[in-house]
């Protein structure tokens, strides 16, 4: 059991542990992620081909700079994500909420809340001012 959820949005692309073993953090298939890092390694063991090809997509997702080609890559890492059911979720998080003076102003209407988004610091707070 782990308390944390999976991201959405980018923090998916940055962190995806959650979708394909592919660090120490990853809480499942230990064996697999060593043999993405190591695979020289006697600990690893060879993933089967879906979980090798989301190792590829990864791969190439983290070459690229076109975002329509990494979304395109990441949206084939979760089907094959989903397709094989490596971890279940059995709860979503609760919707939050921030209070926020009217006088702040430049505070984006809207804020990704994740462990993977370090909110708010994405969204600059030192560009925020009181009119």
């Amino acid at each position: 059991m782990h308390k944390f959820g999976g991201n959405g949005g980018i923090v998916a692309i940055l962190d995806p542990r959650y979708f394909f073993p592919n660090t120490t953090e990853a809480m499942y298939a230990k064996g697999w992620q060593i043999w993405y890092n190591d695979p020289s390694s006697p600990d690893a063991v060879e993933p089967p081909a879906a979980t090798k090809r989301q190792f590829e997509a990864y791969n190439e997702l983290r070459q690229t700079s076109d975002a329509a080609k990494q979304q395109e890559l990441m949206k084939e890492i979760l089907q094959i994500a989903a397709d094989e059911f490596y971890v279940f979720g059995v709860t979503l998080p609760l919707d939050g909420y921030g209070i926020v003076s009217n006088r702040l102003k430049n505070v984006q209407p809207i804020m990704p809340n994740s462990r993977g988004y370090p909110t708010p610091a994405p969204t600059n707070p030192e560009q925020y001012y009181i009119s």
